[in-house]
């Protein structure tokens, strides 16, 4: 009997439905469980908790202190999350990522489905869920997710407008949502979430020299779509810090992170405040296997596909009207501007360009769609094997039962049976099948490497810690001494309380001198070291806790808690 089935009868919507389910499947994977990975993680988790109990929904908050890098809305998403399931949990505030994932998939897929129908749609679709940074983005508690979804969705927009669009009334309808969606991706990240569609449609429009679009983008009716929720917010925030947060987070924080200089205003100071870790400029090539997985063996040959169709177009004196034609450049504008330009930035993430991972899977889509044969009788052979991603989300979901060595042993013997099928698959000269079968390759690859059983293996997880502490600390005062973010996020958020946190020994004095008993969470090292002053040490007493340090990955040595006497 085949492994592989075949729907060549099924109709179309059925085999639709299917399709999605198995989409689905894989988002689910990795979602429900109770983990925090550090340090973006905790931080996040922890500044939307804090929305949600002290209402801060204008200017974010961590550990009572404000957090002025990025805009609130990310954070009061999940924090209405937490207030629509009546639970404060990472499942929930994952689940918002997750949900924001679908979102973005959901516009490439409407994208390629009105550019080249189901096939494309499909393609394009599962191309990028095959990104590895894409599907972590995607189930983790990380705002940069929701500048993809909204960015993606605002392009879409445009392209509509563009291409597929010649009613007057739908016109100004897809104009004002677009403006909307720039609101919501500029309130999700800042500056860097409009970046994204400035520095595509303005080549655009240069290039083809439309000067309709940019009359349509100049209407002020449709701009205020953006001006009064992105203005409304700048007031708010101001009315709370002053020029400070404007300072902080307009210079500071996008000029200074670009620079990587960091400008300091006179007497103000803000206690978050990072402009990060610079980055070689060949930062994105370096890195982008693992943004964009599969995708990255056949997106230079869609790109020189794509700029070969419009050499003619770019090259003519008198120009066409706008039409269909044009996709490819803007999807290659799309592709490659913003990282070209990101690449002169001091620092850089791979979450800076996750818009442009969207514009990558509708590149390769197409160029699938138009290389897998077209002339058979189904035209979805091979589509099939994409099953096999169930059966490998349903074992990740039950990884937390295995052993890390079983797991990973389960793991590879599944991947190297699949690897072989999919050898003997591409000598048969089944080029559709093998297309189909290394998507669920290595998607599932993708699924197996971010399952937690995993994850927990090379990334920081204190959760562990928090209930042996708990136990400790009652409802006693807790401060951590000298935390990283993800100590700092993990304790607040899991104790449901801001753990306040202390930089300076004589802070540290101040407070174990006290006569109200506490306690302090510090590394073993910062306990030795405070210790050498005589007057701390005698109001200390250390509190013995098991080694962590098998759990909590990159720590070299264990923490201690500590209480004054």
């Amino acid at each position: 009997m085949s492994l592989e089935y075949e729907p060549r009868h099924a109709p179309p919507r059925q085999r639709q439905l299917w399709l999605g389910l198995i989409l689905l499947c894989a988002m689910a994977t990795g979602v429900v469980h109770s983990h925090l990975w550090g340090p973006d993680e905790t931080r996040e988790a922890e500044i939307a908790r804090e929305t949600l109990t002290d209402h801060h929904w204008v200017t974010p908050h961590l550990c009572g202190l404000s957090f002025l890098e990025k805009p609130p809305l990310y954070y009061d998403l999940v924090a209405l999350a937490f207030t629509a399931t009546k639970t404060i949990s990472p499942t929930v505030a994952r689940c918002v990522s997750t949900l924001l994932g679908l979102a973005m998939l959901l516009a490439v897929f409407i994208f390629a489905y009105r550019w080249g129908g189901p096939r494309r749609a499909w393609l394009s679709t599962f191309m990028l869920l095959c990104m590895p940074k894409f599907f972590m983005y995607s189930h983790w508690i990380l705002l940069d997710i929701a500048v993809g979804a909204f960015c993606t969705m605002a392009l879409t927009l445009l392209a509509f407008l563009l291409f597929w669009s010649s009613d007057a009334k739908r016109r100004d309808y897809l104009l004002y949502l677009f403006y909307f969606t720039c609101a919501l991706a500029f309130m999700s990240k800042g500056v860097i979430g409009l970046f994204h569609i400035v520095v595509i449609v303005l080549p655009f429009c240069l290039l083809t020299r439309n000067e309709w679009l940019m009359r349509q983008l100049a209407r002020p009716l449709p701009l205020l779509l953006f001006i009064l929720p992105v203005g409304t917010w700048i007031l708010l925030y101001y009315r709370e810090g002053g020029i400070g947060y404007l300072h902080e987070h307009f210079i500071n924080n996008t000029i200074g992170r670009f620079l990587h200089v960091h400008f300091q205003l006179a007497n103000v100071h803000f206690y978050h405040t990072d402009v990060g870790t610079g980055e070689p400029w060949f930062f994105y090539i370096a890195r982008a296997f693992s943004m964009f997985g599969l995708a990255l063996l056949a997106l230079p040959f869609a790109i020189h596909e794509g700029i070969r169709g419009l050499r003619a177009r770019l090259m003519s004196k008198d120009p066409p009207a706008q039409s269909e034609a044009d996709v490819p450049l803007f999807l290659i504008l799309w592709t490659l501007v913003p990282g070209i330009l990101l690449s002169f930035s001091s620092i850089k993430e791979t979450s800076y360009i996750l818009p442009s991972y969207s514009a990558v899977a509708l590149l390769v889509g197409a160029w699938l769609d138009r290389k897998l044969p077209q002339n058979e009788n189904d035209p979805w052979k091979g589509v099939g094997w994409l099953w096999i991603i169930m059966p490998i989300s349903v074992c990740s979901l039950g990884a937390f039962k295995m052993s890390p060595r079983g797991f990973m042993l389960t793991s590879l013997i599944t991947l190297a049976a699949l690897f072989v099928i999919f050898i003997i698959q591409l000598f048969r000269r089944g080029i559709a099948p093998s297309i189909y079968l290394a998507m669920a390759i290595v998607l599932g690859a993708i699924v197996f490497t971010y399952t937690p059983n995993r994850v927990l293996q090379t990334h920081r997880c204190y959760c562990p810690m928090v209930p042996v502490i708990w136990a400790q600390v009652g409802d006693a005062p807790l401060y951590l001494y000298k935390p990283n973010d993800t100590v700092r996020g993990t304790f607040s958020f899991f104790l449901k309380r801001v753990t306040p946190e202390i930089d300076r020994p004589a802070d540290l004095l101040t407070l174990v001198s006290s006569k109200r008993k506490c306690f302090i969470l510090m590394k073993h090292s910062a306990f030795e070291s405070v210790c050498t002053d005589l007057n701390v040490k005698r109001h200390l007493v250390r509190i013995p806790l098991p080694d962590f340090r098998s759990i909590v990955n990159d720590d070299k040595e264990s923490y201690i808690l500590a209480t004054n006497i």
